[in-house]
C-alpha cells in the first residue's frame, strides 16, 4: 500500500540500489482499483509504522482500526478468509 518512497525506507533499501527499488505490488494494486476494489489501511498499523497518508498508494484508504472494519464488513455479509 506503501508508494515506492515510503516502501524503500520501510524496507531500508538504500537510495540509488538498482534492485528491488520501489513497490513491487503497487501495479497489481493500482489494477485492482481500477476495477472498483476498495485498498484500505489500518488506520493503527499507520500509526505504528510513522506512515501518513503522504506515503500511500493513490486511492488508498485508512480506516480507523481494522477488526473494527472487518467487524463491519462481516455484518454487511462479508467474510474474512484466514490463511
Amino acid at each position: 500500500m506503501l508508494n515506492d518512497d515510503a516502501y524503500n525506507a520501510n524496507r531500508h533499501v538504500q537510495t540509488g540500489h538498482p534492485v528491488n527499488t520501489g513497490n513491487p505490488y503497487a501495479n497489481l494494486l493500482k489494477g485492482l482499483m481500477e476495477q472498483g476494489v476498495q485498498i484500505e489501511l489500518c488506520g493503527a498499523t499507520a500509526t505504528a509504522n510513522h506512515w501518513c497518508n503522504a506515503d500511500l498508494l493513490p486511492g488508498v484508504k485508512v480506516n480507523t482500526n481494522a477488526m473494527v472494519r472487518v467487524t463491519e464488513l462481516e455484518q454487511e455479509g462479508f467474510t474474512l478468509i484466514y490463511e
